[in-house]
């Protein structure tokens, strides 16, 4: 608003209330005339406490004017700001559309994924057991194959063992020695501890006398030892007290004799009981059994016998006839 117009109003306004009130005071009374001058001082003090508030009111409508001059510029970089604003939000909404457009496809892809994720999942976890119990199936595998592996290797190490010890045994059952050790007395004594002919039981129609002689034949020849199949025929003494010699003996017996480096040792497979003839006077001389000649083994053996025959051993030794003395056992070195 002018700031001339609106004091000439104000100037108007209390140049008219003055002549109003003037005038009513002039047609009311004369004798008013002091009430009027009171009033008029009344209303010289309201034009004073008006005209304050006049320049208060101006001096309050500058201030306002500066601010409406200041917010209408404000004003302006707002609207422009608007404008701009709008414009912006114009093309976030659009995006914001093609955004949410793109969310909504994204969105459904997410559950299809999601809907394969979970058929993916109850997979893994079908084929994770599945590993779980393949991992454990291989790990048995694996501790069977080493065990295997190890029994594999024992077997072939056992399977050589056996196929030398059978090339050893043929060359041994076919074979003659190519070389031969004469053992100790006592070295005989040990092994039969160790071999286990004498354990086979005697059977009339399997196993003989002559089974038995033959087998600890074999086995002697696997340690380089000449060991003989040796057989007697022979009379107790109850049934020719008097030795009349014949042809053969009422009983024949097959058992070895061997070479040992104390003289010829006899051996009764079935038992192991070993023994050694000596002409009576001369004990460390070892002799043969002799035809038509009694021997008494006591209790042990066949006890006293008459031998009828006996096929002899090889030289060295020499037959006991050629001695004209009694022939005793002895079983010990």
């Amino acid at each position: 608003m002018n700031k001339q117009l609106v004091v000439a109003l104000l100037v108007i306004i209390v140049t008219t209330s003055s002549s109003v009130i003037i005038g009513y005071a002039y047609l009311d009374s004369i004798d008013k005339r002091f009430e009027l001058g009171s009033r008029n001082k009344q209303l010289a003090v309201d034009y004073a406490a008006l005209n304050s508030q006049y320049v208060a009111l101006d001096t309050l409508y500058n201030n306002l004017f500066s601010d409406y001059e200041s917010l209408n510029g404000t004003c302006v970089a707002l609207s422009n700001e608007h404008e701009d604003l709008s414009a912006s939000f114009a093309t976030l909404s659009m995006n914001y559309t093609i955004l949410s457009e793109s969310y909504t496809d994204l969105r459904k892809e997410h559950d299809e994924l999601s809907s394969t994720y979970s058929r993916l999942l109850v997979d893994y976890e079908t084929l994770d057991e599945s590993y779980l119990a393949l991992q454990t199936q291989y790990s048995n595998l694996q501790t069977l194959y080493s065990q295997l592996q190890a029994d594999y290797s024992a077997l072939n190490a056992a399977y050589n063992s056996l196929y030398q010890e059978r090339q050893a045994l043929e060359k041994l059952l076919n074979e003659p020695l190519d070389s031969i050790t004469i053992p100790t007395w006592n070295e005989v004594e040990q092994w039969l501890e160790s071999d286990r002919t004498d354990e086979i039981p005697y059977d009339y129609e399997k196993f003989l006398c002559g089974d038995f002689s033959t087998m600890l034949i074999q086995h002697a020849k696997a340690m380089r030892w000449r060991m003989l199949f040796t057989v007697i025929e022979f009379d107790y003494y109850s049934e020719n007290p008097w030795g009349t010699e014949r042809h053969h003996g009422n009983h024949a017996h097959a058992f070895v004799s061997i070479f040992t480096t104390d003289g010829v040792v006899y051996i009764e497979p079935q038992t192991d009981y070993m023994w050694y003839l000596y002409h009576v006077g001369d004990p460390d001389t070892h002799v043969e059994f002799d035809d038509w000649e009694f021997i008494d083994f006591e209790d042990d053996w066949f006890g006293h016998i008459f031998i009828q025959y006996y096929n002899r051993m090889a030289v060295p030794f020499v037959p006991s006839q050629a001695i004209d003395e009694p022939i005793k056992v002895a079983t010990e070195p």
